[in-house]
């Protein structure tokens, strides 16, 4: 499937030049209304409308309606999702209002969504997904529309809809619609789709469109590990001290995140482990570590000044794994990401984990990302996926290349429990957070919601 995106002054002329570059046979997969100028303040409202279609050119380059080029950096405002339709049949919609120039009025209604299909030279497209379920609005971070939400198989057309139960619509194409329903931009998702396809060539013609479905999910998973840089978890040897920080900015879950991993290694992995903490900046946040101490039998020191931290780890000499809690920092802040440096400097860890949260977009994690670059963190650890409504602009911020390239990603957190609610980070995690009801390889043995496998996945010997 081709898929490209087209910008203009009103949908007329964006389903005009549809029309003109792709052919009425294109279907319209969402529209939204776009707005230029600085975070999307004092500038020009546009429509933007993604078309796709089953053959023809497609060199995945976004066009305005005069086909010049242009990006996506723009803040939006969602229209209401249509149906996947052709290019027609959206025009000759009568869900829209008409303006006095009798140009649609995207501000006068929406798109019928009840409007009743192309039932001649309907294209696989539209088959596809006419029986989606329209409940399914919308991937909150960036403003891209659901095409619907198929359930769990049942109906016609089984989970794909009627287009590919019959064979139309390939497990590929299916999957790239699903990662732009998520939210994943065109570009980011043509990437990987790419990077999929060339792990695509052992696929027999002969496996059930499940086998074959099944298999391009482990192709993504492979894509997205090979841009995520995945390192693994923290690895320990016994009487052999390791120090380990955790840093990032304030609300990301690091004193929690400092708990699972200190449960972890000393009820599982039977290390001795020592806490250490230098956020001496937050109301309680002593306290809050000291109790997790003492339910876990933990030795803890706190740390107000470098000079201090020498004398502090020399006290947990005896132990196998030294974990920092740190204060929160804003990465916007040159003076206290280099007093946090200081610290550090003092402390000479093994390793310094960048927590992130999950819930943070796109633009914030790559600013985080870059205020915390002096830190000079080895790992990213993801926090508090369970709050997040879309994955797409965490993945798509930490696979990107325009600005700056993260480090590998070591543990995923879902919950609050301790020491439950931690994994090791693995591809199969990702994208089963991304695309919640796409059948995931993997998942059965890692258990995503409850964390089961915690005990083999986290732990082991240094190499």
């Amino acid at each position: 499937m081709h898929i490209r995106t087209f910008r203009a002054a009103n949908l007329q002329a964006a389903l005009a030049d549809i029309r003109d570059q792709m052919g009425p046979e294109a279907s319209v997969l969402h529209t939204r209304q776009v707005r230029n100028g600085w975070m999307g303040w004092l500038g020009r409202t546009h429509v933007e409308v993604t078309a796709g279609l089953h053959s023809g050119p497609a060199d995945g380059t976004s066009h305005d309606a005069s086909g010049s080029r242009v990006s996506a950096n723009y803040a939006d405002e969602p229209l209401q999702p249509a149906d996947v339709r052709s290019v027609n049949s959206v025009a000759a919609s009568s869900g829209y209002g008409t303006s006095p120039t009798g140009t649609p009025d995207i501000n006068a209604g929406t798109i019928n969504p009840g409007a009743a299909p192309v039932s001649s030279g309907q294209n696989p497209m539209d088959a596809a997904y006419q029986n989606y379920d329209a409940s399914h609005q919308h991937s909150s971070s960036t403003g891209i529309q659901g095409f619907g939400n198929a359930g769990n198989g049942a109906g016609q057309g089984g989970f794909y809809g009627a287009g590919y139960a019959s064979g139309e619509l390939s497990p590929a194409d299916s999957l790239s619609l699903r990662l732009l329903q998520a939210g994943v931009e065109e570009s980011t998702a043509r990437r990987w789709m790419a990077s999929a396809s060339s792990f695509a060539a052992g696929i027999a013609n002969s496996e059930s469109a499940v086998q074959s479905d099944q298999r391009w999910m482990e192709h993504l998973q492979r894509a997205v590990a090979r841009e995520l840089n995945l390192c693994g978890p923290i690895r320990t040897q016994p009487g052999d001290r390791h120090v380990v920080a955790l840093v990032g900015p304030t609300g990301v879950g690091k004193t929690t995140t400092v708990a699972k991993l200190a449960a972890g290694f000393r009820i599982e992995a039977r290390r001795r482990v020592g806490l250490l903490t230098i956020d001496t900046y937050r109301i309680a946040a002593v306290q809050q570590l000291k109790a997790y101490a003492e339910i876990m039998d933990l030795p803890m020191q706190v740390v107000e000044k470098p000079e201090q931290m020498e004398t502090a780890l020399s006290a947990l000499g005896d132990v196998d794994l030294v974990l920092i809690d740190t204060a929160g920092r804003s990465p916007r802040s040159d003076a206290r990401i280099e007093q946090l440096s200081e610290f550090l400097r003092a402390a000479h860890p093994d390793e310094t984990h960048l927590v992130l949260s999950a819930t943070s977009s796109g633009e914030n994690i790559r600013t985080t990302l870059e205020g915390f670059a002096p830190v000079r963190a080895n790992a990213v650890t993801l926090t508090k996926l369970d709050e997040t409504p879309c994955m797409a602009s965490v993945l798509a911020a930490l696979t990107g290349r325009d600005r700056v390239v993260a480090p590998p990603l070591s543990y995923l957190t879902n919950g609050q429990q301790v020491p439950d609610d931690i994994a090791v980070a693995d591809a199969s995690g990702l994208v089963a957070q991304l695309l919640p009801h796409m059948p995931t390889a993997g998942l059965g043995e890692m258990g995503f919601e409850t964390m089961d496998g915690y005990e083999s996945l986290h732990y082991g010997e240094a190499a």
